[in-house]
Formats: structure tokens, sequence, C-alpha cells
């Protein structure tokens, strides 16, 4: 009989069983729980995990080895401690302010007067509104940081107020509690570091944690200890306010942290605060205060900086860098590349790569996938069309209509006599929409005149109500009149009206101004003729002129405004719900119904209209001469945006727009970078700008709708199909970026530092190099692709007056290359080069590349405007605080505290370095700090 193992299974049954009962056992016993709830299969690849990051060390701290392992391992790693502190931090403060919160609101029922009352009360409900306004947009973070500001200096002062009676004190304190806690957990949502409580020393990458044990040691040198009982009296204190604290009571936060930190328990809890508590004083003892509450640790002098230092950080970051550029583009250069590569599978590895890529002309990669299409059809309208300037005619005569009904049928039928008629007369008489429009004129003809007659500008300024006078009129007709007798010029009425007027103006001055004059002339009865004059001057103050002098230019302009309203509001409104609600309802595959529903609409109506002449993708739907309106008007002027994205708005929508209800439940700095969806169906009418902001339509301004009438899905394609000939320029089109990348580095050589010495200079002679490339080019729209421009402003902070009001507050801007038609691809790291080359000497080339380096840029310094002292004396060492409108100085704020910033990161920089070579710190020969940069919510 042959051999089977199932006759040794039968034979030794019994023994086999209990072998695998004891190894069933064990297993469950492994996988029962160790320490923490983890059982050995979870805890055993951790521990493998561990063991291989242990074995790189980053640096040695007074001979003892810093691993990956120390400052990451999940369960004992400092970075995993260092979170843990930190977040029991953060959600202490949230009770504490929701403690004080309530507080506040009960102390400010008892302050001793209305003002401090309300005062008070606004502080306790600030936290919610901030994030309602937030979350809609209505502010961000900068009228956030002045609101704060402003009722921080307001229960400041009340703090500081002589005799201050204890239940205003009381309040107060509890107030700047609860701004200053709110502002850092306010900077955490917008800063994106939520759970960082300790603002000290960042926690996420590993040149963060070696710098937390450099100065854990620091401590341990300065004899910086705390214990457990400690650490409960420093995270009370952290959070009083009147000498109680806010922090009630943490067992709901540990049983939180319990559920979401595995190992968790009190003494690794109260390990990692004492670190962080320890880390802070340190830095506090060495540096001065480093944190926002230090809680009078030992302080050292903080770091000031002087006015040379503020100049300097004033000029390095305001003195703007000008650049001459010079285009040099792939696609003049693939014509000499050669016909194709050596090797035919070439082409077949790169079609494998990118079959799956759709083409972007933002990207450098290829992309050999048939992209989505859409066709698209549109209507345009202004609100000056003849159908919507007779309804808006119609309505007007409907509310005039109303109006006078209105009055008559307000009063009691039992009303006769005299009584009746005065009011019957009112009602006839009542114009509701001029009257409202009128109402609007006196009010800013009152708002002038009190300025121009009693203002400080009283002899300067004319008040151009006088201009309507009959006297002015009649000049200006007969200065015409007489002009033409004399065969004269026609324009001499002009300057007849002018002079006349300023004849009215000023015989109406001397009315005004004389009897105060001659009222204020000394005699006995002073005080009464002065009074008597001040009567007598503003009884002769211009008046308004009535109504029938504005009621032609206020029926135009109000016909104009209720057309524009009609169009945008109701009447597009309309047509975009209705097409939606036809088109579901149709089911056949051409619509027809639907697409005669918008002819008669657009003839009835008398609209623009167009279409696209075939279905495009993305990136060339611009292209099409069918939407060259959208094109020149809404994709431009609106949207600021280039040709190249002009269709994003027919494939995608605003992540906002598909999802409203989402609006005030996530900050609105979240909402605002959350990416953009596509968009799909046909015939749902969207308005081209943007559906969430109604602004109204400006005169002459084009309101656009628009909606897809068919789509194509993307598709993959084969090789040997359309794909070929693609693959092949693909690859053309990459030889030829370093054909391209080789002539921007060789013309770069060209200028060096002492060759040129002025922007005169420079221009001519990227004048000759464009006229030699141009020259090279292989076709027209080759010479058109090679460019001369300017790259202006180059600096981190670009001021500049208001150009509205120059009496306002400095305008800054930080230094952004915007897509443009010389640079429609522009990136980040071309702005870096721009900035870091900005202080080079002139003549100095750089090199840059665009997005998908379809175009290679040569910049050449041309000049830098370095800031003087007399610029920095003037715009912000004495320049005032705020302006007469109480606005902030943002220049001054900016140059101020970022040069203070700076010298504290100096003295934190120097202090770090002298720690090292106390602590013998070394770093290792590989060396991961610098490009080690783990993910992490912490900042």
């Amino acid at each position: 009989m042959a051999f089977s193992p199932f006759n040794i299974f039968r034979r030794n049954q019994r023994v086999l069983f209990a072998i695998i009962t004891v190894f069933i056992m064990f297993t469950f016993v492994l996988s029962s729980g160790m320490g923490g709830g983890a059982d050995f299969f979870d805890v055993f690849p951790t521990w493998l995990r561990s063991r291989s990051e242990k074995g790189t060390v980053l640096c040695s701290i007074d001979g003892a080895a810093v691993t990956e392992g120390t400052l990451n391992d999940p369960r004992t790693g400092l970075r995993p401690k260092r979170m843990l502190a930190n977040e029991f931090m953060s959600r202490a403060a949230q009770q504490s302010l929701d403690n004080a919160i309530r507080s506040l609101a009960d102390q400010a029922t008892r302050a001793s007067d209305k003002e401090k009352q309300e005062l008070f009360a606004g502080i306790a409900t600030s936290p919610q509104l901030v994030r309602d306004a937030l979350a809609k947009g209505q502010a961000g973070p900068r009228e956030v940081f002045r609101y704060y500001q402003d009722r921080q200096q307001k229960a400041s002062a009340v703090l500081a107020a002589p005799n201050v009676k204890p239940d205003d004190a009381d309040a107060a304190r509890t107030a700047l509690f609860v701004l200053d806690t709110d502002a850092r957990l306010l900077n955490q949502i917008l800063n994106r570091t939520t759970g960082l409580y300790f603002e000290n020393q960042p926690n996420k990458t590993d040149r963060d944690g070696i710098e937390f044990e450099l100065w854990a040691k620091k401590a341990d040198r300065l004899g910086i200890k705390f214990t457990e009982k400690d650490v409960k009296r420093m995270v009370l204190a952290e959070f009083a306010v009147n000498g109680l604290s806010q922090f009630k009571d943490d067992v709901g936060i540990r049983r939180a942290l319990a559920a979401e930190y595995k190992g968790f328990n009190e003494p690794r809890l109260y390990d990692a605060l004492a670190a962080e508590f320890k880390v802070r004083a340190a830095q506090t003892t060495v540096l001065g205060v480093t944190a926002r509450r230090p809680n009078a640790t030992l302080t050292a002098p903080p770091v000031y900086p002087t006015p040379f230092d503020q100049l300097a950080y004033f000029r390095e970051q305001c003195s703007p860098t000008s650049y001459a550029a010079l285009s040099v583009p792939v696609a003049n250069f693939v014509d000499k590349v050669p016909a194709g590569p050596a090797d035919q599978g070439e082409l077949v590895r790169l079609f494998d790569k990118h079959k799956k890529d759709e083409p972007n002309p933002a990207l450098e990669r290829p992309g050999f996938k048939e992209p989505r299409k859409v066709s698209v059809a549109w209507i345009g309208a202004t609100g000056n069309e003849p159908f919507y300037a007779a309804a808006a005619r119609e309505w007007v005569k409907a509310s005039d209509l109303q109006a006078r009904l209105g009055g008559l049928m307000s009063f009691p039928v039992t009303t006769v006599g005299p009584a009746w008629v005065v009011n019957a007369k009112l009602a006839t008489e009542t114009d509701l929409p001029f009257t409202s429009s009128y109402e609007g004129v006196r009010q800013k003809f009152d708002s002038e005149r009190t300025f121009q007659y009693g203002g400080n500008s009283a002899l300067f300024e004319p008040l151009d109500s006088s201009v309507v006078r009959r006297g002015n009129l009649a000049a200006a007709a007969g200065g015409a009149a007489g002009s033409l007798l004399n065969f004269g010029s026609p324009h001499n009425a002009h300057f007849t009206l002018e002079q006349a007027a300023k004849a009215y103006e000023r015989r109406d001055r001397i009315k005004v101004g004389l009897p105060v004059v001659l009222g204020m002339v000394p005699n006995p009865g002073l005080f009464a003729t002065g009074l008597a004059g001040v009567a007598a001057s503003r009884a002769s103050l211009p008046q308004v002129p009535p109504v029938e002098v504005y009621r032609a230019e206020l029926d135009k302009k109000l016909i104009e405004d209720k057309a524009r309203d009609f169009l945008t509001r109701h009447d597009l409104t309309a047509f975009q719900r209705e097409v939606a609600k036809r088109a579901a309802e149709d089911k056949t595959p051409d619509k027809a119904a639907v697409k005669a529903y918008i002819k008669d609409f657009v003839a009835a109506r008398g609209l623009q209209s167009g279409a696209t002449t075939e279905p495009r993708d993305e990136f060339n739907v611009g292209d099409d001469p069918g939407v060259a309106p959208l094109k020149a008007t809404a994709g431009a002027a609106v949207h600021g945006l280039m040709p190249v994205q002009f269709g994003k708005r027919f494939f995608y929508d605003a992540f906002l727009d598909k999802h409203p209800e989402m609006m005030g439940r996530v900050p609105f700095d979240q909402l605002m970078s959350a990416p953009d969806e596509p968009a799909t169906g046909t015939y749902q009418p969207k308005p081209y700008t943007s559906s969430r902001f109604d602004p109204g339509l400006t005169p002459g301004e084009t309101r656009f709708v628009f909606w897809r009438t068919e789509e194509v899905a993307p598709k993959e394609l084969s090789y040997n199909d359309k794909a070929k000939p693609r693959v092949l320029a693909a690859w053309k089109r990459a030889k030829a970026r370093e054909l391209a990348k080789a002539e921007a580095d060789r013309l770069a050589a060209e200028f060096k530092p002492g060759g040129a010495t002025n922007a005169v200079q420079i221009d001519q002679r990227l004048r000759e190099l464009a006229l030699k490339l141009r020259g090279q080019a292989p076709d027209d729209a080759g010479r058109d692709r090679v460019k001369q421009f300017d790259i202006a402003d180059v600096a981190p902070l670009v001021s500049g007056r208001n150009p509205v009001d120059a009496s306002r507050p400095t305008m800054l801007k930080a230094f952004a290359l915007k897509a443009d038609t010389n640079i429609p691809y522009p990136t980040p790291e071309m702005e870096k080069a721009l900035l870091a080359e900005r202080t080079k000497p002139v003549n100095t080339a750089v090199v840059l590349a665009d997005g998908p380096r379809e175009t290679y840029y040569l910049a050449v310094v041309t000049g830098r405007d370095e800031k003087t002292p007399d610029e920095f004396a003037r715009e912000v060492y004495l320049a005032p605080l705020r302006n007469p409108a109480g606005e902030p100085n943002e220049l001054k704020f900016r140059i101020l505290g970022g040069a203070a910033e700076e010298a504290a990161t100096r003295a934190r920089e120097a202090a770090l370095a002298l720690i090292k070579a106390e602590l013998r710190y070394e770093k290792e020969a590989t060396d991961k700090l610098d490009d080690k940069n783990r993910s992490s919510d912490f900042e």
C-alpha cells in the first residue's frame, strides 16, 4: 500500500489535537491584550519598526544618541508625548474659556455703568461672533486681529482707570482672559495648528524635537524640575482669573484622551506636561518672555531691536528690485529635435506611463487620454434692452398708483370736511419711487452743504448746487446766443456758465458768512447779536433745489436701475429655474422643447446668445469663436483668469456652490481652500460669474448665463490610434526643453556684474537678443512667443499710498508673480528665485522655468530702489500709529514687529548655539534634520 500522511494522522490524532489546542490557546493569550489594550500582533510589527528606526542616529547630546525612534516612536517617542501634553492643554483652554465666558456674562450685569455693561457683554459673545464671521466670509484674520485689539485696549483702560470699582476690575480681568485665550485657540484654527498650545516650541519636524531636547537638558542644568503636584498647580494657575482658576475638571478630558491615545495613563500625561513647562521656563530664563503667558518664571531682559536694526529690516523688506526679462519658448526649438528616438520602445514606454493621464498645459508631464469635452450655450443681457426698460417703466407706474391708492385708503371713511381734502391732496401728490430717490439727493446735498460751509475748506471748495440756478442757466444761454450771433465759439457758453456759477457762489458765501462776522462785532449785546448772526447765517445757506430740477435725471436713473435689477434678480433667475425644470421633464435626446423655450425667451427679450461649434475640453474651449463674448468680458474682467483657465467654470463647481450647507460649519479658510468638484449635467443654466455673490450689474456690464448642451466622457486611446502622434510630439517637446534650457543658460552667461551698469544698457542688450531669437523662430507664432518685458517691485513687502484716499494708511502687499500673457504659468519657485537674487548687483542674470517648463525666462537685475533713512523716518519711525480715522498704520506695525521678531530669532539661534556647545551637541554625518518633515497637525 502506498504511503499516505493521513495514516500517520489517524495513528497519532490525540497527540496532534493536543498540540493544536495548545497552539490555539497560546495564540489567544497573545491576542488578549498587552499593556494599554494592544495585542501581540499589534505590538510586534511596531516593535520591529521602532527597532529599525532606533538604529538611525540623528545626533548626540551630552554623549547620548538621539535616534528617530527617540523622537517618533508611537509609544515612547518625544513627539507623541508632546502631542498628548498639547492636546490636554488645548482642551483645558477651551473648557476654561467656556467657563470664563459664562462668568463674564454674569459680571457684565454688575458693571457700574451701561457703557461697561455693553463692553463686557460684547466681549462675552465675541468668540462665537468671530467664528461665525470667519465661517461666512464676513471677516478675515486681519479684521479679527483689529477687533480683538480694540476690545483688549478698552478692557485694559477700564482696569487701569484710577479708582476703578472692584466689580469693574474683576470683569475687566475676566474679559482680558477671554480675549487672550480665545485668540490663542483661534490662532490654532487660522494657522492649522490645532492642538499646539505651547507655541514657544513647534512640534512638526525632527529638528523641532532636537531643539526641545536641548532646552530640556538646559533646564536640567539650570535646576528646573517640576513634580506632579507642581504640574497640577501650574495648570490651574495657567487658567486663573481674579485668583480663581477657570479650569474646573479634567475628568472628561482625561477620559477622552485615554480613548484616543494608546497606552495613556496619568503618570505619562503629567510627565509630558512637566517637560513642556520645564522647557518654557528654561526659554524664559535664557531669552525672556517667549510665550504669551510665561506665568512668572525667571525672566531675562527681552530683546529690543535698535533703530538701526529697524532701518535695516525696513530696507530688506521694502526696497524693491526691478528685473528685465526675456522669454525663451520651448516650442521654438522643437524643429531642431531629431525626427524620433533611435529606440521606438522609448515611445511605447512613454505612452504606457501616461496613457491614463489627461493633458494639462499647466503641467510638465504629458497626457495621452482623451479628455472630457463639453458643448456650451449661453445668453447675455445688460438690462438696457427695450424689454427690461418697458418692464421698469411699468413698475414705476404701478408703484406710483399703489402709493396714491394707499394714501386714499389709509384714512377712515368717517373723515370729512377740510381734513379729507388735505389728505386726498397728499395722496394724489404721492410719488413714492421719485420721493425715495429725491430723499437720497437731499441728504447728500445737506451733507455737502454742511461740509462746504461749516468746515475748514469753506474758502476753497466750490459747491456745485449753485450751477442749477436760473441765473446760471440764463447766463449760459445768453453766452451761447451771443457767441453764435457774433460767429464766435459756442464753447463761450461754458466759460460764461462757470463765471456765473462762481459769482453766485461768492454771493452765497458772503450771505452766509457776513451775519456771523457782524454779529460778533463787540457791543453791549454781543451774546444776543452773535446768536442772531448765527441764525441769520443758517437761514442764508443754499437750499436744496426742488424735485422738479432732478426729475428728469432721477426718472432716467430709476428706470435704468430697476431694469437691471429686474434682469438679475427676477428674469434670469426664473429662466434658470424653468430651463432646468423643462430639461428634467423632457426625456427626448435632442431636448427640442427646451431649445424652443430658450429660443423664444431670447427673441422676446432681444438678448445676445451663442454656443460652441463643437465639443471642447477645458483648456481649448476658449479658442472656440462661439464663446468669444464670455472670454472677452466675464472671463477676464470678473475672474481675472488666464485664457487657459477660461473654461474652468464650464467643467467645475466651487465647493460652496455644491455644498452651501457647509457654510458656518467649517472654518472659512478651509472652505475657500476646498478643491472644486466636477460639474455634470446638461441644460442646467448657471451664471458665468460666481453664483454665491451677486453684487448687481453696473451700467454697461453684461450678465452671462451658460449651460452645457452636450458632454463627452474621457476615454483611453490605444497606442496605434490617435495617441501615437501625440506621444512623438511629447517626446520631441521633452528634448526641446533641454535645448531651450541650454540656450537660456548661454544667454545668462553674457550678463555678469560689472558689465552693463544701468537699465538702459540692459534693455538694449535684451532687445538685440530678442531680435536674434525671433529671427531663429520657425514661424510667425514662434516670433510672437519671444517676449521682452519688465518685472517690477520685487520685495517681500511692497508699500504704496492708497489710490482712493491718500489720508488712509499705507497699503501693503507681498510680492507675487501673477499669471498674465507674459508669464501664463508662474510658480512659487520663480518668486523665490527672484526674491533671492534681488540684492545682487546690477546685470546679475537668473534663469527661471515656468510650471509646465514650456518657457524659460532670462531675468536680469536692472536696479534696486533702496530705502533711505529719511523714508524710514517719515514712513515708519516718526509716523503716527493711526491715521485721523483711527485706522492703524500697518506698515509701522509690520516693520517694528518684524524687526523685533527677527531680533528675537537671532537671539534664540545664538542661545541655541551656546547651548549646543555646552551640551556637546554633535550631528551625524548623515544628517536628516533639514529634509525630514513628518506630517503633523501641529506646526
